[in-house]
């Protein structure tokens, strides 16, 4: 993808300053809010037939989008061969989320005719080593004895914000865990638990999923201080 337009990343750079990470639940109204944690996330690749493909905004812009009028077209646009995460489906269009290099996402609708599904399969183990990163979190992952995974992460609050930063008031949290994949997921929390919605509420739980080029990370709010959160997508550093 060429990088993003302008105001496209100063919202991603406003957004982690703040703390925050995208929303992330679909709607069926024509707004596309990128992709979560959920078993339906697929994976599709820009078409080689579609030299460029623009982004598609959603309702927010006007009662006929997304469609393909200039009045709904975005700025962003991807490349033959680059991957998406698709997460729904209105119309002809596919809600698509994008990570670049730098880990900034773009989030909009694509046409689905423009796409071409790629079949969800679980990854080999090594596929899971590296080191990972998106705004103001990191994942390192390692091999472990018998097949498992050792897992570290760090991530903070507030970093990108001078004044918070010269105040000492940046909040972190951290993640430490050995553990197995299934498929395509992991999920390990601080105390025993049977999964992910099980976990009280208090203990730090995270699941991830290895998907396309990607690592999708879901946490329960409970791994770090106040607005620390390790939820998003990440890229290999």
């Amino acid at each position: 993808m060429k990088p993003g337009m302008p105001y496209a990343i100063a919202a991603m750079l406003l957004l982690a300053q703040a703390g925050l990470t995208p929303a992330r639940a679909q709607t069926p109204d024509g707004h596309c809010t990128g992709a979560a944690f959920p078993d339906q996330l697929g994976i599709a690749r820009v078409a080689h037939s579609a030299a460029k493909v623009n982004f598609v905004r959603g309702a927010h812009s006007g009662p006929t989008c997304p469609s393909l009028t200039e009045a709904c077209r975005d700025r962003p646009f991807l490349m033959a061969g680059d991957v998406v995460l698709t997460s729904d489906k209105q119309g002809d269009f596919v809600c698509a989320t994008f990570v670049n290099t730098r880990a900034i996402e773009t989030i909009g609708w694509l046409p689905a005719a423009a796409l071409e599904n790629v079949p969800v399969t679980p990854p080999p183990l090594a596929q899971w080593h590296g080191s990972w990163r998106r705004i103001e979190a990191q994942i390192r992952i390692k091999p472990a004895a018998g097949g498992a995974l050792s897992i570290e992460g760090t991530a903070a609050w507030g970093s990108h914000d001078p004044d918070r930063v010269a105040r000492g008031s940046v909040r972190v949290g951290e993640i430490s865990a050995t553990t197995k994949p299934a498929g395509d997921a992991v999920f390990f929390s601080d105390e025993p638990a049977p999964s992910f919605e099980k976990v009280p509420e208090s203990v730090c739980a995270v699941r991830m999923r290895r998907i396309a080029q990607y690592l999708v990370v879901e946490d329960n709010t409970s791994c770090g201080g106040m607005n620390v959160s390790f939820s998003g997508i990440y890229v290999r550093r």
